[in-house]
C-alpha cells in the first residue's frame, strides 16, 4: 500500500472502531493498525477462503446473526473484482442466511459456498471433506468475519458466555497455516481474538474470561461492528460499497431469518443498531475512500 493508502486505512480504522455498546474500545486500540495490515496482505492474495456465520440458538426463531454476512460479501465482491478466487464457508445452521447474502450481492456464480454439516441440522458436508477440499485448493489467505471460535476450554461461546458448540462446526480447523489468517471481530469471542491477551478481553468484555476465543490470527481487525470492517477492507481493496447495498443485503438476510445477535430478534437490525445508522456508517466509509482517492 502507498502512504496515501495507509493514511486512508488509518482513517477508516478510526471510523469503524466506534463502540456500539460492547465496550470494545480497549480491544480496538490493542489491534490498532490491523486494518492496514489486512489490506496489505489481501492485496497480494491469489485465492481466499472467507469463514462467516454466527448462530443464535436462543433467538425467537434460531438463525444466523445479521453481523458478519454483509461484511463477508462486501469483501468477497472486492476480491472477485481483483480477479481473486474466493470461496465462502459456513455451517448448516447458518447456511440459509449466508446463501441469501451471496445471492443479494450477486455472487452466486462467482463465489462458491461450502457448507459444513452440524448434527441436528439439515444439509452440509462432513468437515473433513470440506477441509480436504480447502487444503487441495491451498488458499493463500483465510479471513474469518464474525465467526465464533473456541475459548480456553475448547468450547465456542456467545456474548452471554453460553456454550454454543452444539450449533457450531469447528471451522477454526480451516483457520491455520500455511494460509495467512485474518480475523475480524467485535466482541472478543471470534476467530483471531487469540492474538489479544485473555486478561485484556476479560477485563473489558462481559463474560470475556470464558468466552474469549483463543485462536490467534496473523492479523486481527477489531471494530464496533464486524460488517463495518468488511466494508472498510473492501474499500481499501478498490471495491465499491454503499448504504443502499448494505440495506439490500440486510433485507435479504433478514427475510431469510437472520436475527440481531444482541437482541436475538428478527428485527432487521445489526448488533442492536438500526439499519439507518449502519447505512450512514457505510456511506461515511465510502465517502472517506472517495476523498482518499482524489486527495
Amino acid at each position: 500500500m502507498s502512504s496515501l493508502d495507509r493514511s486512508l486505512a488509518d482513517r477508516l480504522e478510526h471510523r469503524i472502531g466506534q463502540d456500539v455498546g460492547r465496550n470494545v474500545t480497549a480491544l480496538v486500540e490493542a489491534a490498532r493498525g490491523g486494518l492496514a495490515r489486512a489490506a496489505e496482505a489481501l492485496s497480494e492474495a491469489r485465492s481466499v477462503v472467507i469463514l462467516t456465520g454466527f448462530f443464535i440458538p436462543a433467538a425467537e426463531v434460531p438463525a444466523a446473526e445479521t453481523d458478519g454476512p454483509i461484511g463477508a460479501v462486501f469483501l468477497a465482491q472486492a476480491l472477485v473484482g481483483r480477479g481473486v478466487a474466493v470461496r465462502l464457508v459456513t455451517d448448516s445452521p447458518c447456511a440459509k442466511v449466508i446463501e441469501a447474502a451471496i445471492d443479494a450481492a450477486g455472487l452466486r456464480e462467482a463465489c462458491p459456498l461450502d457448507v459444513v454439516a452440524v448434527t441436528g441440522f439439515a444439509g452440509g458436508e462432513p468437515l473433513a471433506e470440506v477441509e480436504a477440499r480447502i487444503q487441495a485448493i491451498g488458499p493463500s489467505h483465510v479471513v474469518a468475519i464474525e465467526r465464533c471460535g473456541p475459548g480456553a476450554d475448547g468450547r465456542p461461546r456467545n456474548m452471554r458466555g453460553e456454550d454454543i458448540g452444539g450449533h457450531t462446526a469447528e471451522l477454526h480447523r480451516l483457520f491455520q497455516p500455511p494460509a495467512y489468517c485474518i480475523g475480524i471481530g467485535d466482541g472478543g469471542n471470534e476467530l483471531g481474538m487469540g492474538s489479544l491477551p485473555l486478561e485484556l478481553i476479560a477485563a473489558h468484555i462481559a463474560h470475556g474470561e470464558v468466552a474469549a476465543c483463543r485462536v490467534p490470527a496473523d492479523t486481527l481487525v477489531v471494530a464496533g461492528v464486524s460488517n463495518w470492517a468488511g466494508a472498510a477492507l473492501a474499500l481499501l481493496l478498490g471495491g465499491t460499497v454503499d448504504g443502499a447495498a448494505h440495506d439490500h443485503i440486510l433485507a435479504a438476510i433478514s427475510a431469510a431469518g437472520g436475527v440481531d445477535g444482541v437482541t436475538r430478534l428478527a428485527a432487521g437490525t445489526v448488533d442492536n443498531v438500526d439499519a439507518a445508522a449502519h447505512r450512514a456508517m457505510i456511506d461515511t466509509l465510502a465517502a472517506e475512500a472517495r476523498q482518499g482517492t482524489t486527495a
